[in-house]
Parts: C-alpha cells; sequence; structure tokens
C-alpha cells in the first residue's frame, strides 16, 4: 500500500495499529477517555473492516467507545481527529455529573457519524453514584 495510507514506523496499542495523534479529555475526576487516529484495526481474524479511523477509548478500562473509519489518508484521519476534538472541546459542559457527561459524549459522537460500541443505561444507577458502560 502506498505509504500516505499508514505508517507502520508508528507505535500500535492493540487493536488499534499505527497510531498517529492521540489526545486525552478529562471526564471529571477518575475519568478519561482518549481520542485515537490510527491506520488499521487488528481484528485479529474477525469479520468486518480493518481500516485505519478515528477511535473514542476509555483506556484505563480498556474498551473502545465508539469508531469512525477514516481510511483515505494520514492527512484525511488527521483532519476528523482535529474535528473530533474541536467537537469535544466546545460541546461537553465539564459542570454536569458523570453520567451526563457521559451520555452528551455518546450523543456527540453519533452526531458527527461515529459507530457507537457501547450502550448506555436509561437512567443513572441508584446503587452508585457514577452509572457503568454496557457492551452492545
Amino acid at each position: 500500500m502506498p505509504s500516505d495510507l499508514y505508517d507502520e514506523t508508528l507505535p500500535s496499542e492493540p487493536p488499534f495499529m499505527w497510531i498517529e495523534s492521540t489526545r486525552e479529555f478529562v471526564l471529571g475526576e477518575e475519568d478519561s477517555v482518549f481520542v485515537m487516529a490510527f491506520g488499521a484495526y487488528n481484528a485479529k481474524g474477525l469479520i468486518g473492516p480493518e481500516l485505519g479511523g478515528v477511535a473514542v477509548v476509555h483506556h484505563e478500562q480498556k474498551f473502545v467507545i465508539a469508531t469512525k473509519t477514516v481510511p483515505h489518508s494520514i492527512k484525511s484521519r488527521k483532519t476528523e481527529f482535529l474535528g473530533t476534538c474541536t467537537l469535544l472541546e466546545d460541546g461537553l459542559n465539564l459542570e454536569k455529573d458523570a453520567f451526563e457527561l457521559r451520555r452528551d459524549l455518546c450523543s456527540l459522537l453519533r452526531c458527527r457519524g461515529y459507530d457507537l460500541r457501547i450502550k448506555l443505561p436509561e437512567e443513572p444507577l441508584h446503587n452508585d453514584e457514577t452509572a457503568h458502560y454496557k457492551s452492545m
């Protein structure tokens, strides 16, 4: 493949290969997510695209919140990465509680065309101060 599609010399953190850019967003005292642009997704034989794109991940708990395929070039992924970071900077109100903040995060990503990989509960859990993500 041409070298403008991905750079194999960049670091990888499976399942994301050749990570081009990362940025952390702190969502409260003990919660943060990373936005990352990557050259390929290593699905390890699973059926589905292994194309590059941009992902939002919960780094500490090791799960993917949302992904968007942007396979065309490093430049197009960088543009999407910067647009997503700007959207989150401008659109997230860090004054909200953890549940509302996560719900807003998912809503912003959905509006930008991301495929959500998690499902939030409809309401905050009453036996805990914070809601937890549930797998789809």
